[in-house]
């Protein structure tokens, strides 16, 4: 599952260009609250990252809960946190948003979902497809929006300003890009395996396709709100303009393997079946391989070893 990187890269790429305009140097001591399963660190490129959360592991990670922090005040020159606070109790989001700010020396970037009505119907109706395009299966990480809900947007904004000198907040994510691109990643994980168009698809977000979403219109729903304080100073007061970019055929022309790669042949017939001897050779491979898995304790269902089987079977 999770064959396009849109929901990641949009964070990544939004923090990365937020730590670029704030210039911070990098040796500075970094603390990612909520993380330490994803690749952040790598993306940033600094020396010193350290991650705590309950769950994960990996060099410098602390296992402890968001509304208690086992460091000092201010022990850390910048911390992060993207879509984590949507995932404990609302009751503890204060005390989490309050140890969050205490532990920055310098700067924090907070960036996640808040709620609103067209967002949790939004969220509800992916839900629906998953449950649809899978069996009945819950998509487990929205669900826990639905039943946590989604932060109340005045308490993150009031909470975390009142802990710095100057600071920012701005819309992020196009409300509408973001479902469009769930949609199409659970299509494509429900269909036909189609690789090179997720490729595709993922180099032209990171490179160029994440501008958009750094900063949403006035007047244009959004998915995720971005917080950025700074301790002492002022911040630029261009720090959510959106990126410029080249805006002509140039830039356009990002988009030309994207299209490229929808069109090429998938392997697969229109009734499922193989076109090319490579891909039935895969379909086999994986039948082989479902075949001796369905012996163990969990039994794969019959439909899935007729699909992979290339429509053998009764």
């Amino acid at each position: 599952m999770g064959s396009l990187r849109y929901d990641r890269d949009q964070r990544y790429q939004t923090i990365r260009e937020i730590v670029r305009r704030l210039e911070i140097p990098v040796d500075s001591r970094v603390l990612d609250i909520g993380g330490g399963t994803g690749d952040l660190p790598r993306v940033l490129g600094f020396e010193s990252f350290w991650t705590v959360d309950v769950f994960g592991g990996g060099p410098n990670h602390v296992r402890a809960s968001m509304d208690s922090l086992p460091f000092p005040a201010r022990s850390f020159d910048l911390v992060l946190q993207s879509d984590a606070l949507e995932h404990i109790p609302a009751r503890g989001r204060g005390a989490a948003l309050e140890a969050m700010a205490r532990a920055a020396g310098k700067w924090l970037i907070w960036i996640g979902p808040v709620h609103s009505e067209l967002t949790a119907r939004v969220e509800e109706d992916l839900c629906e497809t998953h449950r649809r395009l899978f069996a009945g299966r819950e998509m487990d990480w929205l669900a826990e929006h639905r039943y946590q809900t989604l932060p109340d947007p005045e308490q993150v904004v009031g909470t975390l300003s009142a802990e710095f000198e100057d600071w920012a907040w701005w819309p992020s994510c196009g409300l509408l890009r973001w479902w469009s691109a769930k949609r199409l990643e659970l299509q494509l994980d429900s269909g036909v395996y189609r690789p090179q168009f997720e490729a595709a698809v993922n180099r032209w977000y990171a490179e160029s396709g994440w501008k958009p979403d750094y900063r949403v219109p006035e007047g244009v729903p959004s998915y995720r709100w971005v917080f950025v304080g700074v301790r002492e100073g002022k911040l630029h007061p261009e720090i959510d303009s959106p990126p410029v970019g080249q805006e002509d055929l140039e830039e356009w022309r990002s988009l030309i393997p994207v299209i490229e790669a929808l069109v090429e042949p998938s392997g697969l017939g229109p009734d499922g079946q193989a076109t090319e001897e490579a891909t039935a050779r895969s379909l086999e491979r994986m039948a082989g391989l479902l075949e001796v898995l369905s012996t163990g304790p969990m039994p794969v269902p019959n439909f899935l070893l007729k699909w992979f089987g290339g429509g053998r079977g009764g």
